[in-house]
């Protein structure tokens, strides 16, 4: 198949993480022959933009798919779960954005930039963009030297769970500014002006299952199972972004300077310096739409050798999905006869 024979279908694709997607694919390095957009049947006819021009979404049957060389799924769970029997046995490569194939154990979570051991089956997807970020830095982090032990406070948005979820917080907001209930119906209870100290449904212990999903694909994505790794995922009152405190002892001795070394040595890594001031840290708004992510604090704990506190921020629709999305489509693609 030459490179510019791809026909590319979008399904989700008003979507948040379907919208991201259709702004970043002209700059992917995919070269594009045609576009379908493909979304519920509530949203047909719905006119949206690609590349600076004029299309119109259109409703998902299996003739619809017929001629796609590559299929992004960026919509609901449960449409895409949906889409994903439609398109059945096809030998199309198929990303899944949406998480409709988080518990199917049948499917490969992986990311490009880290090796998964395995042949990839045609449809693949992406873990939980915050496993993916963790995975990203850890892994080079451990560049400098293995871990004692990782513990993550992790702060989500709502834009993790899309549209519905920036809509709920907005809701929020307004009824309460009006001494009204606040609605509950995306969100469990009040967010706005408030934390979540864990989200979703409970699996042990407190925990909850979000929080060992996430822990279980980034100890797959390691490839460290025994990974020495504490996570707590709060769920905070923004719309975008996410952010992680992040406390790192390594074994042997690693100083400052090897990692700040190892960090500065990869393209994805923005860190500031060490005489960076307080307010100049970047925060989950600085690193809206940036393609790396932003590593604003890391010092040395004094008296702790080898022992570090990191702070980072990064855009977990655009830097934590789409453009893994992307560097997955670029590697499935070149494997297509």
């Amino acid at each position: 198949m030459s490179q510019q024979d791809f026909t590319v279908s979008v399904i989700g694709s008003t979507s948040l993480k379907g919208k991201v997607l259709l702004d970043s694919l002209p700059e992917s390095g995919i070269a594009v022959k045609d576009i379908k957009l493909l979304d519920e049947e509530s949203l047909v006819g719905t006119l949206t933009e690609y590349d600076g021009g004029a299309e119109v979404v259109t409703r998902i049957t299996s003739e619809s798919l017929e001629g796609s060389d590559l299929i992004f799924l960026c919509g609901s769970v449960a449409h895409s779960s949906e889409c994903l029997e439609l398109i059945g046995a096809s030998s199309v490569p198929v990303i899944d954005l949406s998480g409709c194939s988080a518990d199917d154990e049948k499917i490969a979570k992986v990311i490009s930039a880290l090796p998964h051991g395995r042949k990839l089956g045609n449809i693949v997807a992406l873990p939980e963009s915050l496993a993916v970020g963790l995975a990203t830095v850890l892994d080079i982090c451990l560049g400098a030297g293995g871990l004692e032990m990782a513990a993550a406070t992790c702060m989500v948005s709502v834009s993790d769970i899309g549209k519905k979820g920036s809509d709920s917080l907005h809701s929020q907001l307004v009824e309460l500014m009006n001494f009204s209930n606040v609605p509950t119906d995306v969100l469990d209870r009040q967010l706005i002006f408030n934390i979540h100290p864990s989200f979703g449904e409970t699996a042990s212990r407190g925990r909850s299952v979000f929080e060992e999903r996430v822990e279980s694909q980034l100890r797959h994505l390691l490839r460290q199972e025994d990974l020495p790794l504490v996570l707590n995922a709060a769920r905070v009152p923004l719309f975008f972004g996410t952010a992680v405190s992040l406390f790192l002892k390594f074994e042997g001795d690693v100083t400052e300077g090897k990692l700040r070394k190892v960090l500065n040595a990869d393209a994805k890594i923005a860190l500031s310096g060490a005489d960076t001031k307080i307010n100049d840290i970047p925060s989950p708004i600085d690193s809206n739409d940036k393609r790396v992510y932003q590593i604003g604090r890391l010092m040395a704990m004094e008296g702790m050798p080898s022992t570090f506190l990191m702070w980072f921020s990064f855009d977990n629709i655009l830097r934590g999905t789409v453009l893994e999305a992307i560097e997955l489509a670029r590697e499935m693609l070149a494997s297509v006869d």
